[in-house]
């Protein structure tokens, strides 16, 4: 069967399911600008993957009934859990994020430093001005050094000890985001 006699409906669903993929890709893209602002993200990671495992398992297992046989079978399966486990991440960040409506509280912290980087796909070209693609934000929180990266530089004239303050806001899944927009605002 070639792809000329497909019907309208099986064309329509194949252009939605790509257009999903591609929505999704382009989705976790997006979100890694906050995962460098997510504290323990590794542990927000662990549990997506963890999730994707269960419902990639829970899905096979629906949908093992389709299959004619021990290969098809595994197939599922492997498609499942891959496909699960690779989103689940994107959708756990996500609802940890945007899922929890309480306002952000104030986080105090101490200073360690903010130092420039530069980030660029086709490195520098001769004679050009290196001016920063973003800064990371060095700080201790429950004696712990945390890191953080920023787009605009906050807190340069600060002390090495000084005491910062952060507007963070506690995710769904119980890791907290520094909310990045709100920093230096007065009466959060």
């Amino acid at each position: 069967m070639n792809r000329s006699s497909l019907p309208i409906r099986e064309k329509i669903k194949y252009l939605l399911l790509s257009l999903t993929l591609i929505g999704l890709v382009v989705l976790y893209v997006l979100e890694f600008n906050f995962f460098h602002l997510t504290f323990n993200l590794p542990g927000l990671i662990i549990k997506g993957l963890i999730v994707g495992l269960v419902l990639g398992i829970g899905l096979a297992i629906y949908y093992q009934k389709q299959a004619s046989d021990l290969t098809e079978r595994v197939q599922l399966y492997v498609f499942f859990i891959v496909l699960c486990m690779i989103f689940m991440p994107l959708v756990v960040s996500l609802s940890n994020r945007l899922l929890n409506f309480a306002e952000p509280v104030m986080l105090q912290a101490e200073y360690v430093d903010i130092e420039p980087y530069y980030s660029d796909r086709f490195g520098l070209t001769k004679g050009e001005k290196i001016k920063p693609s973003g800064y990371f934000l060095f700080f201790y929180y429950n004696n712990r050094l945390k890191r953080i990266r920023l787009e605009n530089p906050p807190f340069q004239d600060y002390a090495r000890g000084a005491t910062i303050v952060l507007p963070v806001k506690k995710g769904l899944w119980g890791h907290a985001v520094v909310i990045a927009s709100r920093i230096g605002e007065k009466g959060i």
